[in-house]
């Protein structure tokens, strides 16, 4: 068996223009859509590490933006095209399928995943209850998408500077996580435009309609909620792509991340002994760290800096190890709340 490797597109993170990054992710959004509507296939992990920008775009047909990696894709019942012949008049035609026969709480397997930064809110929300994962969920979670992007790889106008993922995207809590995106949200109320990015009008327009229809969908009451659609979506960022004041070139910067250790200084005491000799009680002794017990002498200042460094790494260590690789959830471990 013979496999062949070769480079399929680009991450999100390296758009080599804004209108490119608009367009990869507004072509994202038709692969969605084309899957939902004409196979019965949610995705249900939109996130920035799932869309790829086309390096070369054929010239028939022509495409910017690839979604994939659909391991936590789940089907309807019945293909959209067969969904009457042989269903039931209460079958769901577009809902989630049940995912495994050997799965005892259906509902719970399917009631929320994907990659938690991106999550929309009424999944993210722990009041909220019995809610399955659908597909206007992951419509928003393209929105988190192009937040993420412009906050980290754009010039803008944030006033808290690169440290917008930080205030926007919180990780592992569910409450936080909730309350960090509806304050995001309410900036629309105080606010027009939400997020400036400098000398953009096309994406600062595009992400401020954006950012009008998710609050619409998901911040007002519920009786005058507007659900996401494509057609909505996809209308601002066609209308967006269309306009000839793009700026040219204008790539991604790069991103950093910012250094949240907390620095210590390790003191140091002068202690005062006496020793069985007869020397004075009073008799100063070598200056020695805080910590330091093993009765070893060193004259180098690289035993102190080593002892920093393991300070400094001990304190920010978190209570919880959260792993190196993508931040997914997984279907079974969060059926059930508390």
């Amino acid at each position: 068996m013979r496999f062949v490797v070769d480079t399929v597109g680009l991450p999100l993170s390296e758009f080599r223009s804004t209108k490119e990054l608009a367009m990869a992710i507004r072509d994202a959004i038709k692969d969605h859509r084309l899957m939902m509507e004409r196979g019965g296939v949610l995705h249900r992990d939109v996130s920035s590490g799932n869309i790829l920008i086309v390096e070369e775009p054929q010239e028939r047909p022509s495409s910017k933006g690839i979604l994939h990696d659909y391991d936590y894709s789940s089907m309807t019942p019945y293909p959209p095209s067969k969904a009457f012949q042989g269903a039931s008049s209460d079958s769901p035609l577009l809902r989630p399928l049940e995912l495994a026969d050997d799965c005892e709480d259906v509902g719970g397997c399917k009631e929320r995943t994907g990659t938690y930064h991106f999550m929309a809110v009424e999944l993210l929300d722990p009041i909220v209850k019995g809610i399955d994962h659908d597909s206007p969920h992951d419509i928003e979670s393209f929105f988190w998408v192009l937040l993420w992007i412009v906050l980290r790889h754009t010039d803008h106008r944030y006033e808290g500077g690169k440290q917008g993922c930080e205030h926007v995207f919180k990780y592992g809590n569910d409450v936080e996580a909730t309350g960090a995106k509806r304050a995001w949200l309410f900036r629309s109320i105080a606010l027009d435009p939400v997020l400036v990015i400098t000398g953009n009008a096309p994406l600062t327009d595009l992400l401020n309609s954006f950012h009008v229809l998710v609050y619409d969908a998901t911040m007002t009451k519920m009786a005058d909620r507007v659900p996401l659609t494509y057609a909505s979506v996809l209308d601002i960022f066609d209308a967006a792509i269309a306009r000839d004041d793009w700026p040219v070139g204008d790539k991604a910067l790069p991103f950093k991340l910012t250094d949240n250790r907390t620095k210590h200084t390790v003191v140091r005491t002068q202690v005062q002994t006496g020793d069985e000799d007869g020397r004075s009680n009073n008799a100063k002794k070598r200056s020695r760290t805080a910590l330091e017990n093993d009765g070893a002498q060193s004259d180098s200042s690289e035993d102190d800096d080593e002892m920093e460094s393991m300070l400094s790494l001990l304190a920010s260590a978190p209570t919880t190890m959260v792993p190196a690789k993508r931040l997914k959830m997984i279907p079974p471990m969060l059926g059930r709340r508390e």
